[in-house]
């Protein structure tokens, strides 16, 4: 290949890319730069945080190169934005070409993944037994546990009681277990953290020197007491004592004799000299005053720095046992988090200092590329930086390394994300600075509202309010803040909304009244903009749970970005309840809840005070899943319960049975430890629809085309008080000193402690400021923030955008909007308006929701449980029946999709078209139907697209074996039996090594006598293939035979149907053509 000899590699560069600024895009682009000029894949490292946020940096590249080699005004931008040869189509092909023969060398992906590689490289060195592996949830808890028990074996149990007090201020000692495993990994983190040249971080001086004897102190705080009582207090006008004076000498001096530093100083005159103010109740302070409470401040610091001196050692010990404890009981399982993987690697002797690590990796990595770069950690940079620091000494035509962060996206500093080290980094290493200040997502309406949120952000009354952090926060915050310019000219509209009034509400997280109020907000809008992105982003994860529930009751079907809860289910809970009473057969709520529950039904438990046959069910239940494992029973009583179960209630279900099939690796004999693990395990939320809520961490790199801010009364900062406070070097964010958890008043005599706490403080409040920005830019086109009615002086974002806004003073419209910009009927000029009578059609193509009615057992709808081949199962990987296609061969025009117009989703609409038809002779539905069908499923596509696809559809219809195959008379021949269709109908099965789920497109089933005899599988294709090639129809038949086996086996499985009984077609629409796939044999036309 030839290169072009002006073109250089890039520089070193920071790229600050603010939202929606084009950020894979430019890393896209760097790659395939790179590429071009000849680099080998696995020279080329880019890591970013999250498996999706990597999928969609390689889908980027694979797609433009393929786009660059069919049109030649991609490859003209290609050439443009990455390398010059690029400019040519058949350079474009020529490249993807020899990408995808070595796409296993591609090094994208998560840093974790990288740092697997890493550790499976030096697992010696490391110290990791050879056969290691990433611990799983159920693992991961079985070792915090067995490190907690060993640590609590090894500690002083008085003082560990007294530790545990002091971390988790109102513990029994019944609550010490619970309390340790909650307190471990902030103790471990803490030890990990700290600078190996601290002379001795757990015992902080406190800047106290002088000792005294417990007598001798105690005698001179005395001694104070009795002379402030003879002090003389400021007098009135008429010469008598200011009562509020004496109150305050006499409760000080009551204090000082009781050594009670926290009542001397947290008010009255103490606290006044304290904060070195010179005035109490309005009169001058009198020096003999300031005299004796300055040494009243000296006795207190002699007093307590020991006090405190101990907790932290002793505190420091225990982390010590813990740290020792749980790295023993890791060995001995061979089970690592990811993030003890990382902190291994970025050790005393970094893996990356070695020579021989490219040897090791089987590739020598020149190029890095660092996405979101904000949200590493210390010790995540510490084992990256020696391969950086490398890269970054050498010559730019041999090495490059691309850095892209926004440090105003940084909202991890609770995990550990330490955005400081983005500009450290760039002026350690001299990298140039590349912003990107243009915005490929959002409206120029809702970008100037941002600017207007954040503008005058350091004098804002919210945040100077917050005296001690609150401006130097925000002028710092500001200095990564650009306003920018939409790169697109799109309609916009942003709305403030003014909240009820609930004197029920109170000021917790939870406001019922205000998030229903919400909530018909969210109704609304959804009316408005059916087919159309919202999100509802919360502060709280509490908030979540609350607004959807709140939307399902009032006929919003919402679902959840991320990981959520199994227990937000009915189905899910019932389960777990007769888990808790195979444990605890005389349980009576457990007992009630089952048998109330359609899953009482299933288990033979009706009766809700029947304890005799209470016990004989969890006598069975505990021999079964002796016997069978979790996994195999769950998915016996799930296919028995889904009947009565909505689709999203089943797909909980499902995962139940996975969560069943991963505890069985590790199954305790108590069915109660995995029902308390399934509450406590997150799994991903598998429902999809228009309407999402999350939180505003889980919406970071996801985009909506509107978005309602539901809680922005959620504090600024919170005030808690932590059991630990860290120190940190300035330079490298290493932990020099711990001091032990304090009250506002000792933290106000130890000032080198309270330095420690406003740095924490900072972080906190950095990072809420950056949620608050983070939540604005995922709008597209529409933003609406729903305010509290209080106004006053709290510090919460609902009063940052008042008073950025000016809205004190605003007047609320008779439908509570406070004050609007942009267009409200933004949406109109997007598409064209749909009749109400066609929205129906859209819940059609929608996966479907039961409607509760009662169904035979087999019913299709209820999914479809293959039998496991291999006994109890495991954490397995997920794969449809589609991608069997081929074998292990890879179709590149299927996959790339290289005829297709960027975007043009054919196959989605056809398919969603096909599932309205249930007989040919009874029509199929008019144009209007058709194109509210395909605005939902593909909106990128134009009415034009829209209206030509209808017409194909049409004539693909009119082809005899086409009708044929989707004609009631091609099964009305047998007597006594009745027909029916099932389209898109999904289905779940486990095989040995992994979970097989998708949707067959059209199954037609023949009963008798209320059984099934035989079913017809009908699978839908839109290739690109003349009826007269009958080679190319053969060997496409040929690449989707896997499939319809696939398919042909669930069938059979469900049904209890011989192999004859099970007929497998391909339907090719296009070609007018459609071929039975025999088992083992040659395709019949």
């Amino acid at each position: 290949m030839s290169t072009s000899p002006s073109f250089q590699p890039p520089p070193h560069e920071l790229v600050l890319a603010s939202a929606g600024s084009g950020k894979t895009y430019h890393l896209s682009s760097r790659i395939l730069g790179l590429l071009a000029m000849g680099v080998p894949p696995g020279q080329v490292l880019a890591t970013t945080f999250t498996r999706k946020a990597a999928g969609e940096i390689l889908e980027r590249v694979l797609l433009r190169l393929a786009e660059g080699a069919s049109d030649p005004t991609k490859a003209q931008e290609l050439g443009k934005d990455a390398h010059p040869i690029l400019t040519r189509p058949e350079e474009c092909r020529g490249l993807l070409s020899r990408l995808l023969a070595s796409l296993h060398q591609m090094n994208v992906g998560t840093l974790d993944a990288f740092f697997v590689q890493m550790a499976r490289s030096f697992f010696l060195e490391l110290g990791l037994p050879p056969r290691w592996t990433i611990a799983g949830e159920p693992t991961e808890d079985r070792i915090r546990t067995e490190a907690v028990l060993v640590a609590l074996a090894e500690a002083d149990r008085a003082q560990l009681v007294e530790l545990l007090r002091m971390l988790n201020r109102d513990a029994a000692y019944r609550q010490v277990h619970a309390t340790l495993l909650d307190k471990m990994d902030s103790l471990l983190t803490i030890r990990r953290q700290l600078d190996p040249r601290a002379a001795d971080p757990w015992s902080p001086e406190f800047g106290v020197t002088e000792e005294l004897s417990p007598d001798t102190l105690r005698e001179k705080a005395c001694a104070l007491a009795t002379h402030l009582l003879e002090l003389e207090v400021p007098s009135t006008q008429r010469g008598d004592p200011i009562k509020r004076w004496v109150t305050a000498r006499l409760t000080a001096s009551e204090a000082m004799s009781r050594l009670d530093w926290d009542a001397v100083f947290g008010s009255g005159i103490g606290a006044k000299v304290l904060a070195e103010e010179d005035s109490f109740s309005r009169k001058t302070i009198p020096p003999e005053f300031v005299e004796l409470f300055r040494e009243a401040i000296r006795l207190a610091r002699i007093d307590l720095a020991p006090k405190l001196r101990r907790e932290v050692r002793a505190l420091g010990r225990l982390a010590e046992l813990l740290e020792a404890a749980f790295d023993r009981a890791q060995r001995r399982v061979g089970a690592y988090r990811f993030n003890d993987l990382t902190y291994l690697l970025g050790g005393l002797d970094p893996a990356g200092n070695r020579d021989d690590m490219g040897y090791r990796l089987d590739q020598r990595i020149r190029h890095l590329l660092l996405d979101e770069f904000q949200d590493t950690s210390l010790e995540q940079w510490q084992a990256l930086q020696p391969l950086a620091s490398e890269l970054l000494s050498g010559h730019l035509d041999e090495h490059t390394v691309v850095i892209v962060a926004d440090p105003k996206q940084s909202i991890y500093g609770w995990r550990g994300a330490r955005p400081e080290l983005v500009h450290k980094v760039a002026e350690t290493y001299g990298l140039t600075e590349t912003p990107m200040d243009k915005s490929w997502r959002s409206s120029q309406v809702v970008l100037d509202f941002v600017g207007k949120v954040f503008r005058g952000l350091p004098t804002n009354p919210a945040i100077s309010g917050i005296d001690d952090v609150g401006p130097g926060v925000a002028s710092a915050w500001m200095k990564d803040f650009r306003e920018l310019a939409a790169a697109r000219d799109l309609p916009g509209h942003v709305c403030v909304h003014l909240g009820p009034t609930s004197s029920d509400d109170g000021g917790g997280a939870i406001r019922p009244s205000f998030l229903r109020w919400a909530a018909q907000v969210v109704k609304r809008l959804h009316r408005e903009i059916p087919g159309k992105s919202i999100g509802v982003l919360a502060s709280r994860n509490g908030v979540v749970g609350y607004l959807m529930d709140e939307l399902r009751d009032i006929g919003v079907e919402a679902s959840g970005e991320g990981k959520s809860y199994l227990t937000d289910t009915a189905p899910a809970n019932a389960i777990l309840s007769l888990l808790r009473l195979a444990d605890h057969p005389n349980d009576p709520s457990a007992l009630y809840h089952v048998a109330q529950t359609p899953l009482g039904e299933v288990v033979g438990l009706r009766d809700r005070k029947d304890y005799g046959t209470a016990r004989a069910l969890a006598s069975r239940i505990r021999i079964q899943l002796l016997a069978e494992g979790y996994g195999p029973t769950l998915s016996r009583w799930v296919h028995d319960l889904a009947p009565s179960c909505d689709a999203r209630q089943v797909q909980r279900l499902l995962q139940l049975v996975e969560l069943g099939h991963r505890w069985d690796e590790h199954a305790t004999l108590r069915p109660t430890d995995f029902a308390q693990y399934v509450a406590s395990e997150s799994v991903e939320d598998p429902s999809s629809a228009p309407v999402q809520v999350m939180t505003i961490h889980r919406s970071k790199g996801l985009e909506f085309d509107a978005v309602v801010l539901p809680d922005l009364y959620a504090p600024l900062l919170y005030n808690r008080r932590e059991p630990l406070i860290r120190k940190r070097d300035a330079h490298t964010g290493q932990v020099v000193q711990v001091y032990p958890g304090m009250s506002k008043t000792k933290l106000a005599l130890f000032p080198d402690a309270a330095d420690a706490v406003q740095e924490e403080r900072s972080s906190a409040l950095r990072d809420r400021l950056s949620s608050l920005y983070v939540a604005l830019t995922r709008a597209k086109y529409a933003l609406h923030l729903i305010l509290p009615p209080e106004g006053g002086t709290a510090k919460h974002g609902a009063r940052l955008i008042r008073e950025a806004l000016s809205l004190e003073d605003a007047e609320a419209t008779e439908t509570n909007v406070l004050m609007e910009w942009g267009d409200p009927l933004w949406f109109d000029h997007l598409t064209e308006s749909v009749e109400r009578t066609v929205e129906g059609a859209l819940e059609r193509t929608a996966k479907p929701t039961d409607d509760k009615r009662s169904r035979t057992e087999e019913d299709p709808r209820a999914p479809l449980l293959g039998p496991s081949s291999s006994g109890p199962g495991r954490n397995l990987a997920r794969r449809s029946p589609a991608s069997l296609g081929g074998g292990n061969h890879v179709d590149l025009s299927l996959t790339l999709r290289l005829d297709a117009a960027p975007g043009l989703r054919r196959g989605e609409v056809v398919h969603a078209w096909c599932e309205g038809i249930e007989w040919i002779e009874d029509g199929i539905d008019d144009d209007d139907i058709l194109r509210a069908i395909a605005r939902e499923k593909a909106p990128g596509m134009s009415r034009d697209q829209v209206g030509r696809l209808i017409g194909e559809f049409r004539g693909w219809l009119q082809a005899e074996p086409i009708r044929k195959v989707l004609s009631r008379e091609a099964h009305s021949s047998e007597p006594d039996t009745l027909v029916r269709v099932e389209n898109e109908l999904p289905f779940v099965r486990r095989l040995t090594d992994e979970i097989q789920e998708g949707f067959i497109d059209r199954l037609v089933l023949v009963q008798r006598d209320g059984r099934v005899v035989r079913a017809e599988i009908l699978d839908f294709k839109t290739d690109s293939i003349e009826a007269a090639d009958a080679a190319s129809l053969t060997a496409r038949t040929e690449y989707y035979r896997p499939q319809i086996a696939a398919y042909r086996s669930v069938v059979r499985e469900q049904y209890g149907l011989a192999e004859n009984d099970v007929s497998g077609k391909l339907v090719f629409l296009g070609a007018g053509v459609v071929r039975e796939v025999v088992p083992g044999g040659r395709p019949h036309s």
